[in-house]
């Protein structure tokens, strides 16, 4: 009786189960729509500034022995950069899959057509508009707003909305963070405590130093009482008082002088920190009372102690956002940052950290700044290990990680591997250029690291937004638009330092904001605008013909290879009142002034010049001679050709089934 029931009951027992699979299948299908998607795990690391030629060299040279490895595995490349070629606009062209004709980011610096006065790309704060005055206090009755200024949607939003697992970290030109993604990092773009890229404090007891003005910082002349040296640590301007008031938050800074080998004790905000000459301390949380029980702001600095005699110096960071106590967006979500800064430590939040401007300003030597340097790069590091393993762990996911520290070193020190620029020394100079030879070398030494890590589980590819060349010579772009007629002075001035106060905008036709942008002073458009729409076509071909006949005088060069008209260059110009008329693309070698980007005008026997400053190295020339890279392990992969690409390529990897933004 037993065995003749047995098929039945196996039957229906093979029935039940096949039931319960099915269900399991429908609630899987139900819950994660994108199963039946083959697993797929990408990894980019974008390393800034990284140069195909000095990549390629150091590669045949056997000295990126892992860079060698993996283009044999798959491929390596240039990668074609932004017009211009500068950091936000390259990875905005990255992000997007558009150029600056649709995301609006043409230069680090835009200019208000209402103003003519420059003003930051990537982002804007609009302060609060309605205020409750009680006395000095000022309080305001909304909250502002922070307006990320790039256009159009980015790459991983379509990957999440496709079942990707998406993180994004330190991506310039993504503050505030967009939130498309599953996690967000900012990056380049980030301020300070300022709300700047970066001012540091000097605290020097030697006689007459506050009397020296740097740009970028405070030099504070200091002097002992009592035993003490006290100092000051400057915050913002106090958002809650007056604004006539100007009233800044402060914080005192008590310095003691040991007798344990010039070791010093700061007291600050009641912490203890205790440092020897030549040593960096570690992250150090500040708080300034904006209003009492009401509102605080959370910064963190870090000090450098140089020398305590025969005078002392004591170098403080630029305050930076404390991502344990996060008082602007720094992540999505909000908590992302103080989760990182919880698994791993406090780490710099300031976009762009390498503080260069202490050292153009001669605050910290070459050899402290490559100390800074090395310090940003390990800070910047804290996070990778673990976001590496988080996307091994997911079916589908996408990791984006971004490198800074190349970029800023190259910037300070690209002359020490060019003999030709004016001020390279023949002596000192190899040192240096061994040092940056090195720093590539570490990142060789760290894709091999994570093509290890990542094994055959994940593809991995290593960009970089644009290469490098040696700054020799300057063209002071408004000193040529007033030497050629296209920009006149008032009163007869024959220079405007301070900007363009000094400009006579009955008379001009054409000025320059920016690290390559032209401007037409049009009707409508500009403030005092005078070139009409019928004049406009035939000046802006006469300008371009007139900058690409310049030469240098001093080598008898072509100083501008291309000029871009933006109306025709880019492919969505959609009339963007903050797009430049046109953009000069300098010669290999040769750049725009500082001074001119900021609006000055030079004299025009000034207009080209040695380029004798800390800044010697730069990429904001004619695109086709600065490269990024491109390499990949994996063979199967179309290689983009520029940054625009790379969002393609990064779609079609996942088979997302979405068309190229």
């Amino acid at each position: 009786m037993i065995l003749n029931n047995a098929p039945s009951q196996v039957f229906s027992l093979v029935l039940k189960l096949s039931t319960v699979l099915v269900l399991i299948g429908l609630l899987i299908s139900c819950t994660d729509p994108y199963a039946h998607l083959p697993e797929k795990k990408l990894m980019v690391l974008g390393v800034d500034g990284m140069d195909h030629s000095m990549t390629k060299r150091l590669m045949d040279e056997g000295r990126m022995p892992n860079f060698s490895r993996l283009s044999k595995q798959g491929m390596f490349g240039p990668l074609g950069t932004s017009v211009p070629p500068l950091s936000p606009v390259a990875w905005s062209d990255f992000m997007t899959g558009m150029d600056s004709g649709g995301h609006g980011i043409y230069d680090f610096l835009h200019r208000d057509p209402k103003t003519l006065s420059p003003e930051f790309s990537m982002s804007k704060t609009i302060p609060p508009e309605d205020h409750i005055s009680i006395g000095s206090w000022h309080l305001p009755t909304d909250s502002g707003q922070l307006i990320n200024l790039r256009k159009g949607p980015v790459f991983w939003g379509t990957l999440k909305e496709h079942g990707v697992f998406t993180s994004i970290m330190r991506m310039p030109a993504n503050y505030p963070p967009v939130g498309a993604g599953d996690q967000e990092l900012t990056g380049m773009g980030t301020p300070d405590l300022h709300g700047g890229y970066g001012r540091f404090t000097f605290i020097n007891s030697r006689f007459g130093a506050g009397r020296k003005q740097v740009d970028g910082g405070e030099i504070q002349e200091v002097w002992s009482e009592n035993g003490a040296i006290m100092a000051t640590l400057k915050g913002p301007l106090n958002p809650f008082k007056d604004p006539e008031l100007n009233e800044t938050l402060e914080l005192p800074i008590r310095i003691t002088v040991t007798s344990e080998g010039g070791r010093i004790i700061i007291d600050l905000d009641d912490q203890l920190i205790k440092l020897s000459p030549g040593e960096w301390s570690d992250w150090v949380p500040v708080e300034f009372t904006m209003m009492p029980l009401v509102a605080d702001l959370h910064g963190m600095v870090r000090f450098y102690l140089r020398q305590t005699t025969p005078n002392l110096e004591l170098y403080v960071s630029p305050i930076n956002f404390d991502p344990l106590n996060p008082d602007t967006a720094l992540s999505h979500p909000h908590d992302f940052v103080e989760d990182l800064a919880e698994e791993g430590g406090r780490f710099y939040t300031q976009g762009m950290p390498e503080d260069t401007k202490a050292f153009e300003s001669g605050i910290l030597t070459q050899e402290e700044f490559f100390q800074q340097a090395e310090i940003t790069a390990r800070d910047s590091l804290l996070q990778l290990n673990d976001r590496v393993k988080e996307l091994l762990e997911n079916r589908r996911s996408f990791l984006f990680y971004y490198l800074g520290h190349l970029d800023q070193v190259s910037h300070m020190t690209w002359k020490s591997t060019d003999p030709e620029h004016p001020t390279y020394d023949p002596e000192t100079d190899p040192v240096w250029a061994a040092k940056i030879e090195q720093l590539y070398m570490d990142i060789d030494q760290l894709v091999g690291q994570l093509s290890q890590q990542l094994g055959k589980q994940a593809t991995l590819m290593v960009i970089s937004d644009h290469g490098f060349a040696p700054w020799r010579r300057q063209m002071d772009l408004n000193g040529w638009l007033l030497q050629h007629g296209y920009l006149t002075l008032k009163n007869g001035n024959t220079s405007s330092p301070e900007g363009l106060v000094s400009v006579d905008w009955s008379k001009t036709r054409a000025y320059a904001i920016g690290f390559n942008g032209i401007y037409i002073n049009k009707q409508g458009r500009e403030q005092h605008g005078v070139v009409s729409d019928e004049e406009l076509p035939q000046l802006i071909q006469s300008l371009r013909s007139d900058l690409l006949a310049t030469k240098d005088p001093d080598s008898g060069r072509q100083a501008i290879t291309k000029v871009y008209i933006t109306a025709d260059y880019f492919s969505d110009q959609s009339a963007n009142p903050q797009a430049p008329d046109l953009i000069a693309g300098f010669a290999y070698g040769t750049r725009n002034s500082s001074s001119s980007a900021l609006g000055a005008v030079s004299a025009v026997g000034d207009v080209f010049t040695d380029h004798t400053d800390a800044w010697s190295g730069d990429h904001s020339m004619d695109h086709e001679t600065v490269p990024g890279i491109f390499l990949t392990n994996n063979p199967n992969i179309q290689p983009p050709f520029d940054l625009k690409q790379m969002a393609s390529t990064i779609l079609t990897f996942f088979d997302s089934g979405a068309s190229k933004q």
